[in-house]
Formats: C-alpha cells, sequence, structure tokens
C-alpha cells in the first residue's frame, strides 16, 4: 500500500532561506512506495516568497503547491496546510532549516513501522556568527536545538517533560485533526512566539498518543548573528511568558491565576539568583536572570487576563 504524505513548510518573509530549504527537501531520500508532495503556506509575506514558490515548482520532481494564508501566525498557516492535505501522514518543518537527506525516510518509519502518533528528531546548529561564550548548552532551546543523543525513544511525558520541536515535527493527519489540530492563540506571529508545539504535545499524550524521537531524523537550523545577544534572549522568554500565561494546568490552588507549582519554582529560580550573584558566577547568573524573566511574564500576563475580564 502507497503512504501518502504531506510535507508542510510555513514562512514568512524569507525567500532567501526559503530557497535554500526547499532545495535541501529536493535532495530527500523517498521511500518505496511513497507519495509525496511539498506545501508550502506564505504567511502573508511582503518579499520574493511566491516567485521563489513558483520557480523551484517549476523544475521540482515533487508536486508542489503555493499556499497563502493571510491571518498572521505560524499555528494557523501550519492549519492551513493541514486543512489543505489530505495525506496519511503530515510532515512540518520550517523556512531557516536545511534537512539531511533521510530526514523524511526516518521521520516517516518513525509513524508508519512505530506506530507514533508523532514523531521528530535532531534540531542541530548551523552558525552564522561566533558562538558567544556565556551561551551554555543549558540554553540552547531558545535556538531550538535539540539533541536527546542517538537512541530512539519514547517521550511519554511521565518520566520527564522532553518535545520534539517544530523544525522536525510530524503527525498522523486523523490524530491531529482528532485533537482540533495547533491552537492559533500560540505560536510565532511574525518573528516572535512560542508554547504552540508544547501544548499541542500535551493534548495528544493526554488522548493516548505515542510520540517518538528518531535520532536518524535531522534538519540543521540557520543560527543568525542576530540572535546571538543577549537582548534576543531576554525578548524570547518574556514572549515565552506571556505564551506560557494562556495554558492553565491542573493546581491545588492558585493566586491571581498564578498556579501554585509556578509559584514555587519562581521562588526556588530567585534563590538561585541570588547564590549566583553573591558567587559571581556570571553564566550561571544570566540563565537564571532569563527563567526569572520567563516567569514574571508568565504571572503579568495571567493578572492581566484576569483583570481585563
Amino acid at each position: 500500500m502507497t503512504a501518502q504524505v504531506s510535507v508542510i513548510v510555513c514562512t514568512f518573509n524569507r525567500c532567501a532561506s526559503l530557497a535554500e530549504t526547499l532545495a535541501s527537501l529536493a535532495a530527500s531520500e523517498v521511500p518505496e512506495k511513497v507519495e509525496w508532495e511539498l506545501l508550502v503556506v506564505d504567511n502573508n509575506s511582503k518579499d520574493g516568497t511566491r516567485e521563489v514558490v513558483e520557480r523551484f515548482s517549476r523544475s521540482a520532481t515533487v508536486k508542489v503547491r503555493y499556499l497563502f494564508e493571510p491571518q498572521q501566525g505560524l499555528s494557523r498557516a501550519r492549519n492551513k496546510g493541514l486543512a489543505t492535505s489530505s495525506a496519511e501522514y503530515v510532515l512540518f518543518t520550517d523556512d531557516d532549516v536545511l534537512v539531511d537527506p533521510g530526514w523524511l525516510r526516518y521521520t516517516l518509519g518513525a509513524l508508519v513501522d512505530r506506530r507514533a502518533d508523532c514523531a521528530g528528531g535532531k534540531v542541530l546548529p548551523l552558525w552564522r556568527g561566533d558562538r558567544p561564550k556565556w551561551l551554555s548548552d543549558r540554553m540552547l532551546n531558545v535556538l531550538a536545538m535539540l539533541d536527546y543523543g542517538d537512541g530512539l525513544l519514547e517521550l511519554d511525558g511521565a518520566a520527564d517533560d522532553r518535545m520534539l520541536y517544530g523544525a522536525s515535527l510530524a503527525f498522523r493527519r486523523e490524530k491531529l485533526l482528532a485533537i482540533e489540530a495547533f491552537n492559533p492563540d500560540l505560536g510565532r506571529k511574525g518573528s516572535v512566539g512560542a508554547g504552540e508545539d508544547m501544548e499541542i504535545q500535551e493534548r495528544l499524550r493526554k488522548q493516548g498518543g505515542r510520540i517518538i524521537y528518531e535520532p536518524r531524523s535531522i534538519v540543521y537550523h540557520k543560527i543568525d548573528p542576530e540572535r546571538l545577544h543577549k537582548r534576543y534572549f531576554r525578548r524570547w522568554h518574556y514572549v515565552a511568558g506571556r505564551d506560557r500565561a494562556k495554558l492553565i494546568r491542573p493546581s491545588r490552588f492558585t493566586i491571581m491565576g498564578i498556579e501554585s507549582h509556578l509559584l514555587r519554582e519562581f521562588l526556588s529560580t530567585a534563590m538561585k539568583l541570588l547564590g549566583a550573584t553573591l558567587q559571581l558566577r556570571w553564566n550561571r547568573l544570566f540563565e537564571l536572570e532569563l527563567r526569572c524573566i520567563l516567569y514574571l511574564s508568565v504571572f503579568k500576563h495571567k493578572i492581566g487576563r484576569i483583570m481585563s475580564a
């Protein structure tokens, strides 16, 4: 039986980078009995995105469809691609990555052979500038880096809080539709935003879905110099806090809409920040500062939502 696959790339004002992404997808290793198409969702770009897609489609050996989503938001663009596809499997990647030739084959293998409902793999860096000395491995998640090692894993959410990232994220389409797709209130809008990948995987787990990390499924994320500044990391954590404020989790008690576990985590982080300050541990100090920014942003936006209700 032939497997039907849609690879969905959502893009916004990155036509030059998109061209590189499409070229890498064109070199994909396609297993036998697999029919695939490429859906490019233009999320209201003002550059030459459409021309790049049309030029690529004229010489591509894969079916290419250009879609336009005028409402800003990565989640809306993903849902546009999902609604347009009729394939059994949908594979999402981003317009600032290069996919490894084996990415499609290994990602699809996790869905088909391992009976996963969601699958993804490594997101490795392509540095476009010098990595700062203050950028520890613990902060690489801000740059969407992901590497859980070389063994295949089932991320059940009970043993740990690990998740897959949107640069390499695939689903059984019917399972994704059953949980009502991506939350349009979350995710990147323009150049900032977060939270939709974590939230959709949490919803999937609650419905008994299986999430598989396949280490041979690899994409390379381009890290531009403007992301390698502390101000970018501070802004990212503030925006991540804003988006996480929209998530509500069970709690024994709340104060002004703030769950007890968040208050405990913030107090613990604040004490560690004080200790790092007294010990002059500068790199650790910045990591803890970022965590505090995230919690304070969550608190601010949770309280704001209550006050405006």
